[in-house]
């Protein structure tokens, strides 16, 4: 026979939504039970709870789950835990291996934080220019250690200068006079980006040795 709810059960089991799993709700309702002795309530049965009093999506209302900040703040899964960390911010899951649950006054302080936040300050960057993360620490132009090196090999293996390819714009400009149409935004790009001491992206760096020949010739 199934044991009915009491009051003060009902009453964890709401105060918990929004900010702690299920593991947690199971947790409240079994320490607010009269009974002492009594088990904990079954995951089917907490669910079942959850439905009759707030419908579907009980674990998460009232809260931000850690994809859904993400994707409509644009910030990456990495950004938003690099915040979490600088702010010793704990977040509550709906399980052990479940979603991660962030409460308003969470959201509104991470988003104040990346405000002022960049991950490459010098460049004014909150992720590494190829691999769009914030995981690993800048090394330069823009980019993470692990980048950094795939960079200058990409650069090596096209011949092209590892530190800067400024020079072999100008080079390029010099040797086409009046440039026009795909070309010159180009190189317009390339140059307004090298000019900020940025890396330039790996199709980037293709398009200028196909350039570079005919600047050569």
């Amino acid at each position: 026979m199934t044991r009915p709810w009491t009051h003060s059960e009902k009453m964890a089991l709401l105060s918990g939504i929004g900010t702690t799993g299920l593991v947690g709700l199971r947790r409240k309702t079994q320490s607010a039970c009269d009974h002492p002795n009594a088990p904990k309530r079954s995951r089917n049965a907490v669910l079942a709870q959850l439905r009759r009093f707030i419908g579907n999506g009980g674990l998460s209302r009232g809260s931000w789950s850690l994809r859904r900040f993400s994707r409509e703040t644009g910030y990456s899964i990495s950004q938003l835990r690099r915040a979490q960390r600088a702010l010793r911010q704990k977040w509550r899951r709906t399980g052990r291996r479940g979603s991660f649950l962030l409460s308003d006054d969470q959201v509104d302080e991470i988003l104040e934080w990346l405000k002022h936040d960049y991950w490459d300050s010098k460049h004014r960057l909150y992720v590494c220019l190829w691999c769009r993360s914030a995981g690993r620490p800048h090394r330069a132009v823009g980019l993470c250690s692990r980048c950094y090196f795939r960079h200058r090999n990409r650069c090596v293996q096209l011949g092209l200068p590892t530190t800067t390819q400024l020079g072999l714009v100008k080079t390029i400009r010099a040797s086409e006079g009046d440039i026009s149409g795909s070309h010159a935004k180009f190189l317009d790009e390339v140059s307004r980006k090298l000019t900020r001491g940025c890396a330039l992206s790996g199709e980037q760096l293709e398009w200028l040795v196909v350039l570079a020949p005919e600047a050569q010739t």
